[in-house]
């Protein structure tokens, strides 16, 4: 039941109009049973699926007000990735899920990430004292890597190359290639979903 609460909230007011994602017959009786899951549970608990994904989405917009995540945890001698599930799921106690929806990541790749973590580096991640912060918000696009979107922060908040190499513990061309990476990705326009609205009458 809970893998109906992680589908994406649609962009328009109808609750399923991704009529372009359910080409094949068998999504199209996905699609068929999403629908009826909703109908059943109106009758029954008065609720439906596009208000239980409403909740959720305040649930995860609450959880990521209250999590900074401290620059240390990307100056660990293991991935960024990794140190950044490992980070969320000891020191914060988050579940596997929870850090996925935060992060807007495919939750096999954040199990793989914190499986590698604990193979390179089993104690918890120390934090320092006094250092910069960042909104976990920074993380939720995809297409850039967890050191990208790093990098890609500092820069804009006015950073140099030489600066954010210091702060990270690499090398400035490295910098500059996570950069240049980033901003090409962001340049990229998100690619639109032609939607028809299904009606079922």
């Amino acid at each position: 039941f809970f893998f109906f609460l992680m589908i994406r909230r649609p962009p328009r007011s109808t609750l399923f109009p991704y009529t372009t994602l359910f080409r094949s017959k068998g999504l199209t009786k996905a699609l068929d049973l999403i629908e009826t899951l909703d109908e059943k549970l109106k009758e029954r608990y008065n609720i439906g699926l596009e208000e239980l994904i409403r909740i959720r989405e305040r649930e995860i917009k609450e959880i990521k007000e209250d999590i900074e995540i401290p620059l240390n945890v990307f100056t660990q001698d293991i991935g960024a990735a990794e140190s950044l599930t490992k980070y969320l799921k000891e020191n914060k106690g988050l579940k596997l899920s929870e850090i996925s929806e935060l992060l807007n990541r495919d939750q096999r790749t954040i199990g793989t990430n914190y499986r590698n973590s604990i193979k390179k580096k089993k104690e918890k991640i120390k934090l320092e004292a006094e250092q910069l912060n960042f909104s976990v918000e920074i993380f939720s696009d995809r297409r850039l890597s967890i050191l990208e979107s790093v990098v890609y922060y500092l820069k804009k908040k006015g950073l140099g190359n030489s600066e954010i190499a210091q702060l990270l513990g690499r090398d400035s061309r490295n910098i500059w290639t996570l950069y240049s990476r980033a901003k090409l990705k962001k340049s990229k326009q998100l690619p639109q979903i032609s939607v028809k609205k299904k009606l079922k009458k």
